[in-house]
């Protein structure tokens, strides 16, 4: 009996640790103004994409120019660029240089001083790495290297 409790403990602790997984979380991180910017900042009802960068990563800056070309199609998602890059200025630089002209209105780029990403996600991330959920929060699909817009844009309805 104490065995069967065990497992049975076990296996309702997986499918919450399952469930937590399926969702976006809770987090903090900071905006390039030194705010804080948590879960609650973003839009309800909208699909979030979520990718971990470095502002000098190569194949960061493909991945942002990609979403920048096919900036109408990502006008009804939230973008949120997470680096744990500490000046702010390298940031806002990639930034500037990638959505200088933008006419996106939820791109939000944020700092991760206290490299809580891989706490907060669940796993280990590497740049760049991106998340999608949809409109409800629940996460779709995650992509851990260079992706096209026409992909990502598949998960994003």
């Amino acid at each position: 009996m104490k065995q069967l409790l065990i497992i049975l403990a076990f296996l309702l602790g997986t499918l919450f640790a399952t469930k937590a997984l399926a969702q976006l979380p809770a987090f903090a991180f900071t905006d390039l103004e030194g705010n804080v910017f948590t879960q609650q900042n973003l839009q309800p009802n909208l699909p979030t994409m979520v990718m971990y960068f470095d502002p000098y990563c190569d194949h960061c800056e493909h991945q942002a120019s990609w979403i920048k070309e096919a900036e109408s199609k990502f006008k009804n998602v939230q973008l949120v660029f997470v680096t744990t890059e500490p000046e702010a200025d390298a940031t806002a630089a990639f930034k500037e240089r990638i959505f200088k002209e933008t006419q996106l209105k939820h791109l939000h780029f944020l700092i991760d001083s206290d490299f809580m990403f891989d706490g907060y996600f669940e796993g280990y991330y590497e740049a760049p790495s991106i998340l999608l959920f949809d409109k409800n929060g629940k996460k779709v699909k995650t992509f851990s290297k260079e992706t096209s817009a026409a992909d990502l844009l598949k998960f994003l309805q």
